[in-house]
């Protein structure tokens, strides 16, 4: 017997190696127990019954069994109930438990754990489906089993039945019965490093055990499945090995598992059978040479039924075949009704059918070798979706159809991948897909001969018009032959291709397709052609070195934009028949060619209407045969509302050429003979020219001669410059419906007299002119319109050093001439020579010439208002500001609210406003008039030698040495304007020289300290002027502090019958000097000594009685004043404004009193 010390020894060594369960040295610890049987929970047993005995005194306490080696039959289940924490050892093989027929081994229901362990079960005896080992923990406590062998006769019994939860098998070898494993509604069971084979029915069998893990196992020769899947969910099965059974994995309606780095290989069917299962993955594993010899199909991964989103990756799956009357696939997705699944980066080669997926929405990947396989994995993917990947090159000797109706990526590995076709042979032709996108591979077309001159390499006849996508495609040929691709299908995209020698490189025959970033050359007859095909994109490709780049025939609704179009030997791009066609952005550089026929950077032909060519660089493009090479050609009179606008043009032939109809033209222009192209090309039509921001040397002049041309020329401002040299003038219009010229800058330094106008219009059918925002400098005259025109406009425009700014002449109806300004003029700002219904107003106006700053010598209906003029420096005998005449009559002018100042010290005649000739309803009014002028004759306002009828100076403010001066001017009203001494007044205030039937009334005259050596007078009446009413008006300060004398009011010998009344005269030397007859002075005369009171009595021998009487007895003489409508009898009251003596006699009235 030990001692106590010797107990705790042994305690200790056995705790020690129940913690290491790496290996137990049986024999040592056998000896230990015989030794000291004192260890209450360590048991060693030779029989069953022993063992039993064990397990129940245990009970629910902890132990462990050892057995000993030898064979023991089983003849009564040993069950394991009621137990705590037991650990069942045996020695390997050489403890046999060998059962009888029908009796479970082990039968393990209530277990807080349970380890057997290093023991072989016997179960050859069995003639039925009884368990060896039946684990039923009810309360789903850990139970394993490890190295353990249990071994069968062939087709009967189970090895161990799992129907509880978190139990594990390590390490164990399960041979020759009906089923090895069966997981019965466990979950959570894990199966390590375990073989079970050469069963009738399966190696591994799970019913409803899901989060089960299987790893690292081997099941094999199983007469069915190596593994059967039912119902189990959420499983992981890896590294493990099913070969040389039925089908190696078996899943049915099981779904969220995972199936990786497993082997299924040498089975007599199937690699991976997966049958209603549904987000499942099958990665990495390895089901090769799956062989069969059977009438229906077979396939190293077979799906179907309803089996969904699973993904299948990284699969090695080859050489599976069938020698029967099946086929054997790699991988087989068999029915439609499994959806979306993916399979992607799968290695299959070498079975009967790499691919076949008669799925729906199935997203498959393939790698392919050869023509036969990318055919194979076509058919495969059939209605679903697949990638392919080409991962060599090839030869295409029989043409690849895509027409499964699938969704399809083809790629392959940039230009090392090339399809090579064989003589003449289309090498791919897409007829139903639901999408396609063939991406990074090459295609050889070199051997296509003339038989194939219009033969597809890429046919795309898409006959439901879904996408299909070609992207980074290389495709070359003979030089000569071939249509690269064909589109024969809508809502195609073709990106960033390069095709080059051939005859046509993307030919396009439907609609809403995308042509971009694609590199076209060396094509033989187009680079791309759109033929009755509308609302496609071209945009930003390289369409070099064509026969022509872009060609559209009966097309319309298409964006041509941002393109490359150069070297093309006849023309960049070309339209015909073809309408609503944007072109923009594009460069089309040195298209040469040699021919007689006319070519061009842009050609529009035939029936082409209403299309847009905006904002294109279009250089160099040049024909060195007979025809014309031109940057844009407009090439028949059938193309009809085309815009062309913003284009970068130059170095051409020609620039443009426009035979259409209505074309609206912006012509870019940085030359001379650029503008003049652009006005030929223009000629009977509308365009636009614009002139960029250059210096242009005008060496030639400019001509515009059509009478129907509707010509714009804009520049860019300042920058724009037209630089003429001596004697030429910029632009000469000779006929011209409408013109617009708007925003440069005329340089006219090279100019050395007046006589070269900038711009000349002497035509008789210029009509329409607007002249806006252009700067005129140097000196000759600026512009000259010598025509019988209409809607003349000079808008904002800058006169600096001119001669003749604005010289108008001829019948001009409907002018304005507003917002400008004139600087150090020469000669006048604005001179108008017969001219109707004008505006000449807020303009500015500094002149320096002596000449008129506005002069109108015929005109009617003219607005003259809000000008501000300055002149001075003058010492010409005429420097008037504002010149109105009449040699032929001027009528219905205003002039009305300009400020007008003159700074003129010197100049000998210096009216600031001047009129004379023939002039009716001429109204000067509400002007500010300041002159300087220390001048003997210097005035505000001069009306001389005049025929006028109904004219009005009223309510100006004049700050002058003299005020109004009115020589030989008749029936004026000079009413409500203030006139007052700059520094003091040097002439009259108001001055009447031989004028007769003037109304001087309510002015103001201020002489402001009159010091002179002359007399100065506030109104002064002389050579005859006579009949004239001088009344109400204000007459001050006239108190000369020189020599001469100061008057109010004075009225020479010979001015007779003037009437004086009401007037306010004060601090002057002499308020009236009358040296007249016949003056009537207020409404009392003294000269009778009796007043009148207006009634038509008895003589009452009063002078303004008497003259009233006389000037009745005129009126009822005359039948009829011409000048109105109505006929007055001399009595009866009628309405104002309807006979000129009746409203002559009223005012009489009102004057008298």
């Amino acid at each position: 017997m030990a001692g106590k010390g010797s107990k705790q020894l042994v305690r200790e060594l056995i705790n020690f190696y129940k913690v290491n369960r790496g290996g137990y040295p049986y024999e040592i610890i056998y000896k230990l127990i015989q030794l000291y049987q004192v260890i209450e929970d360590v048991y060693s047993v030779s029989t069953v019954i022993e063992l039993q005995e064990a397990i129940d005194n245990i009970g629910t306490d902890a132990g462990t069994i050892f057995i000993a080696s030898g064979t023991y039959d089983v003849t009564t289940t040993i069950d394991i109930d009621n137990c705590g924490s037991l650990v069942i050892y045996g020695h390997g093989d050489n403890t046999i438990l060998k059962a009888a027929d029908g009796i479970t081994i082990f039968n393990i229901t209530c277990v807080a754990s349970c380890l057997i362990k290093t023991l072989k079960l016997d179960i050859t005896n069995y003639t039925g489906d009884t368990q060896a080992v039946l684990i039923n923990e009810t309360n789903n406590n850990i139970v394993g089993f490890e190295d353990v062998s249990i071994l069968g006769a062939a087709a009967n019994g189970i090895g161990i039945e799992v129907q509880s939860d978190n139990c594990y098998i390590d390490q164990c070898n399960i041979l020759q019965m009906k089923t090895g494993i069966y997981l019965n509604g466990a979950e959570k069971t894990k199966i390590t490093g375990t073989l079970s084979g050469l069963h009738v029915n399966y190696g591994l069998h799970l019913n409803q055990a899901d989060f089960s893990i299987i790893t690292g196992n081997s099941f094999t020769a199983n007469t069915s499945y190596g593994i059967y899947i039912y119902n189990s969910d959420y499983c992981i099965i890896s590294n493990t090995g099913c070969t040389s059974n039925l089908t190696g994995m078996y899943s049915d309606i099981s779904n969220y598992n995972t199936i990786s780095s497993c082997l299924s290989n040498s089975n007599s069917e199937n690699g991976i059978f997966i049958t209603q299962g549904n987000y499942n993955t099958i990665s990495s594993n390895t089901l090769n040479n799956n062989d069969s010899n059977i009438a229906g199909n077979t396939a190293g991964l077979y799906i179907t039924n309803n089996s969904d989103f699973n993904t299948i990756t990284a699969n090695s799956i080859n050489n599976n075949n069938n020698s029967g009357a099946g086929t054997a696939y790699g991988i087989y997705i068999a029915t439609a009704d499994c959806d979306e699944n993916v399979v992607a980066s799968n290695n299959a080669n070498g079975n009967d059918v790499d691919y076949q997926d008669s799925g729906t929405s199935t997203t498959v990947i393939y790698y392919v070798q050869n023509s036969d396989e990318l055919q194979d994995a076509i058919d495969s993917i059939g209605s679903s979706a697949g990638t392919i990947y080409i991962n060599s090159s090839f030869t295409v000797s029989t043409t690849i159809d895509i027409d499964g109706g699938g969704s399809y990526l083809i790629e392959g590995e940039g230009s090392n991948t090339v399809l090579t076709t064989g003589i003449d042979i289309k090498c791919l032709n897409v007829d139903l897909a639901r999408q396609c996108i063939l991406r990074n591979f090459r295609i050889d077309a070199s051997a296509y001969t003339a038989a194939g001159v219009a033969l597809e390499i890429i046919d795309v006849n898409e006959n439901n018009n879904d996408l299909v996508i070609l992207d980074n495609v290389s495709i070359t040929g003979d030089g000569t032959n071939g249509y690269g691709i064909e589109l024969n299908s809508n809502n195609c995209r073709i990106e960033n291709c390069e095709i080059d020698n051939i005859s046509i490189g993307i030919n396009i025959l439907s609609t809403n397709n995308i042509i971009s970033g694609n590199n076209v050359n060396n094509c033989n007859t187009y680079g791309i052609q759109i033929s009755s095909a509308n609302t496609n994109n071209v945009t930003t490709n390289i369409v070099d070195s064509n026969t022509t780049g872009i060609y559209l025939s009966s097309s319309d609704y298409v964006l041509v934009s941002g393109n490359s179009v150069n070297t093309n030997t006849e023309n960049g791009i070309e339209l015909t028949g073809s309408d609503y066609t944007n072109i923009s952005g594009n460069s089309c550089i040195g298209n040469d060619s040699s021919t007689a026929n006319p070519q061009a950077g842009m050609y529009i032909s035939t029936d082409s209407n209403n299309n847009s060519i905006i904002g294109n660089t279009i250089i160099n493009n040049n024909n060195a045969g007979a025809g014309i090479g031109y940057g844009v050609y407009i090439g028949t009179a059938t193309c009809d509302e085309n815009i062309v606008r913003s284009n970068n043009i130059s170095g051409n032939d020609t620039q443009w050429g426009d035979t259409g109809t209505n074309t609206q033209i912006e012509y870019f222009c940085l030359t001379e003979g650029h503008i003049q192209d652009a006005v030929d090309s223009i000629a009977g039509k509308a365009g636009t020219i614009i002139i960029g921001e250059v210096t242009i040397a005008i060496t030639t002049g400019i001509t515009v001669d059509n009478a129907t041309a509707k010509i714009r020329i804009i520049g860019k401002g300042q920058p724009s410059i037209l630089q003429p040299t001596i004697g030429i003038t910029v632009f000469t219009f000779t006929n011209a419906y409408e013109l617009h010229l708007e925003a440069f800058y005329i340089d006219m330094d090279n100019y050395t007299a007046d006589t070269t106008k900038a711009i000349f219009n002497n035509g008789a059918n210029c009509l329409r002119q607007t002249y806006e925002d252009i700067t005129f400098e140097g000196t000759a005259d600026g512009i000259a319109i010598y025509n019988s025109g209409d809607s003349i406009t000079v808008n904002n425009c800058y006169f600096n050093n001119v001669f003749n700014c604005i010289y108008i002449t001829g019948s001009v109806v409907a002018f304005k001439i507003t917002g400008n300004e004139f600087w150090t003029i020469r000669d006048s700002s604005v001179y108008i020579d017969y001219g109707e219904q004008g505006v000449i107003a807020n303009n500015i106006a500094d002149a320096t010439g002596g000449k008129p700053v506005i002069d109108v010598i015929r005109g009617k209906y003219i607005s003259i208002s809000n000008n501000q003029i300055i002149t001075g420096g003058s010492t010409a005998t005429n420097g008037s500001s504002i010149q109105i005449t009449g040699a032929v009559a001027s009528s219905d002018i205003q002039i009305v609210g300009n400020t007008i100042r003159s700074t003129n010290s010197s100049g000998t005649t210096n009216s600031m406003v001047y009129m004379s000739g023939t002039v009716s309803r001429i109204t000067i009014s509400s002007n500010v008039i300041i002159s300087y002028t220390n001048s003997d004759d210097s005035w505000g306002i001069i009306i001389e030698d005049a025929t006028v009828i109904d004219c009005t100076i009223t309510g100006n403010s004049i700050y002058a040495f003299g005020g109004i001066k009115v020589v030989n001017a008749d029936n004026m009203v000079i009413s409500g304007n203030k006139i007052t001494g700059n520094t003091s007044l040097k002439q009259s205030g108001i001055l009447l020289e031989g004028s007769i039937g003037n109304a001087i009334t309510s002015n103001i005259i201020d002489g402001v300290s009159v010091n002179f050596g002359t007399d100065v007078n506030g109104i002064s009446l002389t050579s005859v002027s006579t009949d004239n009413i001088i009344a109400n008006n204000r007459i001050l300060d006239m108190a000369n502090a020189g020599a001469g004398d100061g008057y109010g009011i004075i009225i020479a010998a010979g001015c007779n019958n003037n009437v004086i009344s009401g007037n306010v005269i004060t601090s002057c030397d002499t308020n009236l000097s009358d040296a007249g007859t016949g003056t009537i002075l207020f409404g009392d005369d003294t000269a009778y000594g009796a007043g009148w009171n207006g009634d038509l009595g008895t003589p009452t021998k009063n002078v303004i009685y008497d003259q009233f009487v006389a000037t009745l007895a005129a009126a009822v003489a005359l039948i009829s004043d011409t000048a109105y409508a109505a006929s007055w009898d001399g009595v009866t009251t009628i309405a104002p404004s309807k006979n000129a003596v009746y409203d002559k006699i009223q005012a009489l009235i009102a004057v008298w009193g």
